[in-house]
C-alpha cells in the first residue's frame, strides 16, 4: 500500500476515534469577527497560547488562537472556568489525571457529585473529578495576542453582592 495512503487512512482512523469519544456538541463558540460556530469545544494551551478546537458532528474540525474568540458559552454549566487539574478523587490532595484549561467543554458523568467535587471526563477518555464551583456556562477572553486567556465573568449575583 502507498504511504500516501496509509497516512489518509491512518487520518480516517484518528477522525472515526476522535468522533466516537466526543459527545453530540453543544456549546457554542462566538468568534470577535461575529462568527458562531457549533460543536465540542477543545481549549489547550500551546506555548503559552490558547488553542480553542471545535469539532462538529461531522467530524470538520475548527481550530482558532483564543485571540481570536470572543465566549465560549453553553446552556448547562460544563464549561471550565479556571486552569484546574483533573484530579483522580474528589479531595483536593488526590493525584492528578491531567491539567485541564479554562473554556474546555466538560462531560459530567453519571456518578455526579461528592462534597462539592464532580465527577466528569475530558477528551472522552480522562475522567476524574474537579471542585463543581469551577463550572460555569460561559467564559470570555481577556487580553490580546498571546496574552489571551479565557476567564469567566462575575455572575449576577456576585456583581451585586460586590457593589458593581
Amino acid at each position: 500500500m502507498p504511504q500516501q495512503w496509509i497516512r489518509v487512512f491512518g487520518l480516517g482512523i484518528c477522525f472515526a476515534i476522535l468522533g466516537s469519544v466526543l459527545s453530540a456538541g453543544a456549546a457554542t463558540v462566538t468568534l470577535k469577527d461575529g462568527t458562531v460556530r457549533r460543536g465540542d469545544v477543545i481549549v489547550r494551551e500551546f506555548d503559552k497560547i490558547y488553542l480553542t478546537m471545535i469539532v462538529k458532528g461531522n467530524n470538520k474540525i475548527f481550530q482558532y488562537t483564543a485571540s481570536k474568540v470572543e465566549s465560549v458559552s453553553d446552556t448547562a454549566p460544563v464549561i471550565l472556568a479556571q486552569d484546574t487539574e483533573l484530579k483522580k478523587e474528589p479531595k483536593e490532595d488526590a493525584a492528578a489525571v491531567t491539567l485541564l484549561t479554562a473554556g474546555h467543554e466538560l462531560k459530567v458523568q453519571k456518578e455526579g457529585e461528592k462534597d462539592g467535587w464532580i465527577k466528569v471526563s475530558a477528551w472522552g477518555t480522562n475522567e476524574g473529578w474537579i471542585p463543581k464551583k469551577l463550572l460555569t456556562d460561559l467564559v470570555v477572553v481577556e487580553g490580546e495576542g498571546d496574552k489571551a486567556r479565557f476567564v469567566a465573568p462575575p455572575k449576577e449575583a456576585d456583581a451585586k453582592a460586590s457593589g458593581s
